[in-house]
């Protein structure tokens, strides 16, 4: 957690459903009594997908969005690192429809 913190200095944190994951790294840095040292926004994927694509969609998890935005979903299991780089790809695709 010290890496990261001091990686992620500043930064945003971005994921699909991002109020769930954070708390992981929220309890990760309370836990080890490391300070969080990202900034306080959240970029959240899930919601920004639902308003470019994914209104009258009935499924609105991370492998339906990839389908609808064209990206090759993540295999089973999933794990943290695969998670967060399906997240980057479909951040990537959704900023260049921006």
């Amino acid at each position: 957690m010290k890496i990261y913190s001091q990686k992620t200095t500043g930064a945003i944190f971005c994921a699909f459903n991002a109020t769930f994951d954070y708390g992981f790294i929220h309890e990760a840095f309370r836990k080890t009594k490391i300070k969080d040292r990202m900034d306080y926004y959240r970029l959240d994927l899930l919601s920004i997908a639902w308003e470019k694509r994914m209104k009258e969609k009935t499924s609105w998890n991370l492998k339906k969005t990839c389908e609808v935005f064209d990206i090759q979903p993540e295999p089973d299991p999933h794990s943290a690192l695969i998670g967060a780089m399906t997240d980057y790809k479909l951040f990537k695709k959704i900023e260049s429809t921006i």
